[in-house]
């Protein structure tokens, strides 16, 4: 017999719109190119929110744009609130934008 619980999904009063989706827009999202690099979010006060790095730029963002909650870690809900420019840097490969971003 077992002793395991299962808890149900809480129901959410509002229907989730990703603040990333809502500010830039699935245009904005597809024009982001298929490339390695690095790239930059930065808040309201153009202070920087997080730098990251990606084999794939478009596929990287893109994943944040579909975020959502009980899939997404609570610190990353809460960048993407912050985030109001997304800034990116293309490399010509995954290692080079490693060590871009670490720098």
């Amino acid at each position: 017999m077992s002793t395991e619980h299962t808890h149900p999904k809480q129901l959410d009063l509002l229907a989730y719109e990703n603040p990333l989706q809502l500010k830039f827009g699935p245009e904005f999202f597809k024009s982001i190119p298929e490339s390695p690099g690095v790239y930059w979010m930065l808040g309201a006060r153009k202070n920087i929110l997080y730098v990251g790095k990606a084999r794939n730029l478009r596929n990287r963002l893109n994943s944040y744009r579909l975020a959502r909650p009980y899939q997404t870690s609570r610190k990353v809900l809460r960048l993407i609130r912050r985030v109001q420019t997304i800034h990116w840097e293309i490399c010509s490969s995954e290692e080079i934008a490693f060590l871009r971003e670490n720098h």
